[in-house]
């Protein structure tokens, strides 16, 4: 429409305000009024919508309250549009508010209690919103007190029956109540409540309550026991407003206010002097000139990572406070007693990450630097290693070993600065190339948290920091990822590398990046991607040092990303120089640096630097050798001796533990706390966790004893301040991993727990943190219910980057807790699924099985843990499951609207019912699939090839291989344009499976031997089998049976280990196929036997191998032992009517053994058979050439023809087919 243009005979249209998926929306003069409105018009694309439009419509209709935007009109246009006017508002709403930052309390409450009202007259209507959120709350000229509710196009009137069904999601994940995303058949007000309560809880932090890429981790997140609190993070949060937001976020609707009405009267009626000091408080953002000077001068914050505690000085005079930080304050305080970190330059050097690594920070020996001494050939060997892969081209690994306490980190870190002093490496040409390195340490309670370490790596490349906004993080990234990565490839890579380091990107224009937020799977498999993609692009501009630090305690994901870029790699400058790495890292690429032990020479210089030149010889000598040339021990021994005690001995913990007795009892019990941390810890969040420690905030001079005792560590040197890139101040580092160990084993039980619970809490105040380091603390803090949630995001990130091991451990530790309801269900469908991808298919089905009963029949989670039984049961045989899911989806039906859980589940049961031979209820699921709402197909790439595959193999089984090869060429192509892939290559396997049906071998055996590397390098075990067993039989075709038999035989042995019947019955099958195309016929006999044995629950398969037997029996002259299988197969084919593979064969065997036998009547009758199927199929191939391969290169089709022709009856069948035309 354009402007001046009259719609519906009422209305002007102006502008186009704004446009969606299903409407648009236009500013319009309302002629018979002489008012604006909004015009919101259905266009053509949004038909499947009509229904939700004309619902808003009539609902709008009904209700009218100020804080309700406001009906004018709806009808249909003579044209046909549906439309929709309401009051033109201008402003904006709250969630462009929020942006801006949070609310204060005052403004909080007022909003609250006007949506509660506009709620509760909803509500006294029978009406439930269904979709309350920030962006569907308007602020009239930003005027929070006249707030009104939009978009009421998923309202539905309590008595009706529920749209979601078929599991579409209606609502907004995140703001959905836990009723409500698990797809309830009824949703009251009390959804309402919750949603409000979530947006409440935003408005007074600043940040949603809930947040997950995934609906399953929104889920574990609500269903905790103990809903999130505002004061836990906005301390100045009245009590009673805290409680009531609390109660709306329950989990269980019984404990929620059971209307708007009712929110609204808990909110207005708060104690009168919590509102008093509400209305009369200052909000946080608002302290500046106006503030009495007085209370200027105390502390804001109190060592929460959400505010950064500050302390106030003086206005700044655009009106703001001018604060110091507290870290900088205490900085100043203990500047004199301890040495500051620097930071090396990176000149022609591009040294990433040396701001976030101690090993990049100048060592000091009683506060003085000190000069590495007796490792320069271990130096010169690491140099020489990276020249030899910049002059090669070849990546490799070296591997730095040796004793604790010996000099690893202090060794790379001089490779580091020894990089930087030269300005690059120095190669063969004695020409200074500059080089690349990046670094990242792993952290000691990190190892269960997938893609940890790379993250860091990536993190520490682009000077990432926490404290960051995120705009600015997503320009670093950028800047830095982007330098030297290719235009078409770019926004991609930065996409996904913005997933693995917490910097998301918008994914409405990004149809890879959307599909990855809904599967856990498909992401880990794109970050993989990205992250080679990125270091290729580093290493194609000049040569890259990786350095990683204490690699043997890092996540097993990122160890297997670095050894993913070593292979990826392949003939580019990439070198890892990494200390103390699993014994099994990089097989074949890495080789080991041992570090000795100091000889005499070295260990005296050190301790000449720390007692000065004038240190007695035999004192020296003495320190020297109970030193045992470890740096560490030196430096220990040498303080104590410069602290006036006699030379100690003992192994190096106990030496380490004198040195912590030594301190003060304050220091040492700030070491031990600090040691449940980590690695690192934060001076405000240290001394908050403390006994007392909340006491102490109070003052002028807050936490004065422990900062001058965190001094004190800092002057022993068992702590380093370093740079830190969060926003919780200061960031403090155990100087070596020792220290922070023997601290930690001193902590008894009790104390151990109490801190790491007090940790664990703190860390999930911040919101910032890995789900596996909060699911550590809180194990072992002994509060496993609160471990729960964060073992099952932990397990969703390690399902992302196909930790499947990792994933089960997480599983078992959250199930351990969750003894029931949906968060066990979420996990055991973690579990299905990984087992699934490990190929332990009775295990996937035992798990799959207990998820279903633990999800409301017919919600999303309940079609996604239905879709893995049927897998699961296909692949076991295992057919009561099978018809048991099969009746279960049938009774469900596919009434209302469907989403995509629910067409996927359909598809997979058609697919696995066609292949156990149930052809009937096969059919009634693919009709079921035409039934269900296509628009869910049209939008959903993923959907759609499921869809597609599962037709493929309907084509196949019908004797199309053509459609076949092109529905799973289909089926490929979408799921590539989602990047999984995984399912991109698995359909890649089946097109050349579908490819040997047409004949045409040698491009089936190229596709074969592509989708076999992918499957190898995506570590996909059951494809593997697949493709393998199907390449066998191309090779086989082409006469390659050497190659082939040893494929089949990788195929058996990997599929009996999986326990995948089906697939080992194949493999038996194909092995008898090539042992008797070598004419060995005994050992073809034992081989297709075995195989029948194996088939008994998979009749397609069976009718085939039956049919083989029977040519073995026709090979040794036998007719009379071949009919027998033969005529069984023909049984089977009939009952079937189609099998996958074989039928040609079924037909020609037994056509052959009548013939044989004498029967001529009989075997006319069959060959005419054959010959007319086989012609039918033919038909079918629209491709010319692969018509032509079809009838010439297989040769069972070629038998057929040849037959036919020679027994005269190829023109007999011709010459019925005109007649019958």
């Amino acid at each position: 429409m354009t402007p001046a243009e009259l719609f519906g005979g009422r209305f002007a249209i102006e502008r186009l305000a704004s446009a969606g998926g299903m409407a648009e929306v236009y500013r319009a003069l309302d002629r018979a009024t002489g008012a604006r409105v909004a015009l919101k018009v259905l266009h053509a694309a949004g038909a499947p919508f009509a229904g939700h439009f004309a619902r808003e419509s009539y609902v709008l209709a009904e209700l009218d309250h100020p804080g309700i935007v406001r009906y004018v009109a709806h009808g249909a246009a003579p044209s046909g549009e549906l439309f929709l006017a309401m009051e033109w508002l201008e402003g904006e709403d709250l969630a462009q508010r929020l942006k801006r930052g949070p609310l204060s309390i005052a403004e909080t409450l007022t909003l609250g209690v006007r949506v509660a009202e506009a709620l509760g007259a909803a509500h006294a209507r029978g009406v439930v919103h269904r979709d309350i959120k920030p962006s569907n709350l308007f602020l009239p000229d930003r005027d929070i007190g006249r707030v009104k509710i939009l978009d009421f196009g998923i309202a539905r009137p309590q008595a009706t029956r529920p749209a979601t069904r078929t599991g579409i999601l209606l609502g907004t994940p995140g703001y959905m109540a836990p009723e409500q995303a698990l797809g309830a058949r009824t949703v009251d007000p009390r959804a309402d409540v919750f949603a409000l309560g979530c947006v409440l809880y935003e408005c007074l932090v600043g940040r949603p309550a809930f947040e997950a890429e995934h609906l399953m981790v929104l889920l574990s997140k609500m269903l905790a026991p103990e809903p999130p609190r505002p004061a836990d993070v906005r301390p100045d949060t009245p009590a009673a407003l805290d409680e009531i937001i609390a109660r709306m976020l329950s989990h269980e609707p019984a404990h929620r206010p059971a209307d708007g009405a009712a929110v609204a009267v808990e909110i207005a009626m708060l104690d009168d002097a919590e509102t008093a000091w509400v209305q009369g408080g200052v909000p946080f953002h608002r302290l500046g000139a106006a503030t009495p000077i007085e209370d200027l001068f105390e502390v804001t914050g109190v060592g929460l990572p959400d505010d950064v505690p500050t302390l106030n000085t003086s206005p700044r005079p655009d009106g703001g406070a001018s604060t110091l930080p507290l870290d900088a304050w205490y900085r100043q305080s203990v500047s004199a007693s301890a040495p500051q970190t620097q930071v090396l330059p990176g000149a022609a050097l591009a040294l990433a990450g040396s701001e976030d690594d101690t090993t990049l920070v100048p060592h000091t020996l009683l506060g003085r630097p000190s000069p590495c001494v007796g490792r320069e050939r271990e130096i010169d060997e690491v140099l020489r290693a990276f020249g030899a892969v910049v002059s090669t081209g070849k990546p490799s690994a070296l591997v730095v070993t040796g004793e604790p306490g010996v000099g690893k980190s202090r060794l790379v870190a001089e490779v580091v600065r020894a990089l930087d002093q030269r300005g690059g490496l120095l190669d063969a040409e004695g020409i200074v190339r500059p080089v690349s390195v990046f670094t990242a340490e792993a952290a000691p309670l990190a190892q269960g948290a997938a893609f940890a370490l790379a993250a860091d790596l990536v993190r520490n490349a682009a000077g990432l920091s926490r404290a960051d906004s995120l705009s600015a993080r997503r320009d670093k990234l950028l800047e830095r990822l982007a330098r030297h990565l290719s235009p078409a490839s770019a926004g991609r890579v930065v996409e996904f590398l913005g997933e693995l380091t917490d910097v998301p990107f918008p994914d409405d224009t990004s149809v890879p990046l959307r599909a990855a937020r809904q599967d856990a799977r498909l992401m880990g498999d794109h970050v993989r991607r990205a992250f080679e993609d990125w270091l290729a692009a580093e290493c194609d501009a000049r040569p890259v040092l990786v350095v990683l630090e204490d690699l043997a305690r890092a996540d097993a994901a990122s160890i297997g990303l670095f050894e993913g870029a070593l292979s990826s790699l392949a003939s580019r400058p990439f070198f890892l120089l990494v200390t103390d790495a699993p014994p099994s890292f990089a097989a074949g690429r890495a080789r080991a640096l041992p570090l000795p032990a100091l000889l005499s020479d070295a260990a005296q210089a050190i301790v000449r630097h720390g007692l000065g030149e004038a240190a007695e010889p035999a004192l020296v000598t003495r320190i020297v050798q109970r030193g045992l040339g470890s740096p560490l021990r030196l430096e220990i021994l040498t303080r104590a001796v410069r602290a006036g005690e006699d030379v100690p001995s003992g192994p190096t913990p106990e030496l380490v533990g004198r040195a912590i007795a030594s301190l003060s009892p304050l220091a040492q019990r700030l070491l031990r706390a600090a040691s449940v941390f980590g690695a690192r810890f934060w001076p405000g969040a240290l001394f908050s966790v403390l006994p007392g420690g909340a006491s102490a905030r109070t003052g002028t001079e807050p936490w004065q004893a422990e900062r001058k005792a965190l001094a004190e560590l800092l002057a022993a040197e068992l702590v380093v301040r370093r740079a830190g890139r969060t926003p919780w101040g200061e960031e403090h580092a155990f100087r070596h991993v020792i220290v922070r160990e023997v601290a930690y084993a001193s902590l008894d039980a009790v104390e151990r727990a109490r801190l790491h619970l007090a940790v664990g809490a703190w860390f999930e105040r911040a919101g910032d943190t890995e789900p596996a380091v909060l699911a550590e603390h809180f194990s072992l803090a002994g509060a496993s219910d609160r471990a729960v949630p964060w073992a099952g995001l932990a397990a969703e990130a390690a399902f992302e980057a196909s930790d499947f091991d990792a994933v089960l451990a997480w599983v078992a530790r959250g199930i351990a807790a969750a003894s029931a309801g949906e968060v066990r269900g979420a996990l055991r469908l973690f579990e299905s699924q990984a087992r699934k991808w490990k190929g332990e298919h009775r295990a996937a089905l035992e798990a799959g099985h207990d998820a279903l009963g633990l999800f409301p029949i017919g919600s999303p989670l309940w079609y996604s843990a239905a879709g893995e039984v049927v897998l699961a049961a296909g692949n076991l045989g295992d057919d009561a499951a099978l018809v048991a899911i099969f009746e279960a989806l049938s009774a469900l039906g596919a009434e209302g609207e469907s989403g995509g859980p629910h067409v996927i589940a359909v598809a997979r049961a058609a697919l696995q019912l066609l292949m156990a031979g149930h052809h009937d209820h096969a059919e009634a699921m693919f009709r079921a699939l035409d039934m269900l709402d296509r628009r869910v197909v049209a939008v959903d790439p993923e959907v759609a090839a499921s869809v597609h595959r599962a037709r493929a193999f309907r084509a196949l089984f019908a004797g199309d291989a053509g459609t076949s090869v092109r529905e799973f060429e289909a089926a490929a192509v979408r799921f590539e344009a989602v990047g999984d892939l995984r399912n991109a290559c698995v359909q890649r396997a089946n097109v050349g499976s579908a490819t040997n049906e047409l004949g045409d071998y040698a491009r089936a055996e190229a596709s074969l031997r592509d989708a076999l590397a992918q499957a190898e390098r995506l570590g996909l075990g059951a494809l593997v089998a697949h493709a393998k067993l199907n390449l066998a039989l191309a090779l086989a075709r082409q006469g390659q049976l050497p190659e082939a038999h040893a494929f089949a035989r990788e195929a058996l042995t990997t599929s009996t280990r999986q326990g995948d019947r089906r697939v080992e019955g194949y493999a038996r099958l194909y092995l008898g196929m090539i042992r008797l195309a070598g004419r060995d016929l005994a050992a073809a006999e034992a081989e297709v036997r075995a195989a029948i044995d194996l088939l008994a629950a998979h009749p397609p398969v069976r009718a085939h191998a039956l049919a083989v037997l029977g040519q073995i029996a026709i090979f040794r002259g036998d007719a009379r032992a071949a009919l027998g299988p033969a005529d069984e197969a023909m049984r089977l084919l009939e009952s079937l009517g189609g099998i996958e593979e074989g039928e040609s064969l079924v037909r020609l065997v037994r056509a052959e053994a009548l013939a044989s036998l004498g029967l001529e009547a009989e075997a006319r009758e069959a060959i005419v058979s054959a010959y007319e199927r086989l012609e039918g199929r033919a038909a079918k191939i629209r491709d010319p050439l692969w018509r032509a391969w079809f009838l010439e290169a297989v040769p069972e089709n070629a038998r057929t023809v040849e037959l036919a022709r020679a027994w005269g009856v190829a023109e007999s069948a011709s010459q019925d087919d005109d007649t019958s035309a």
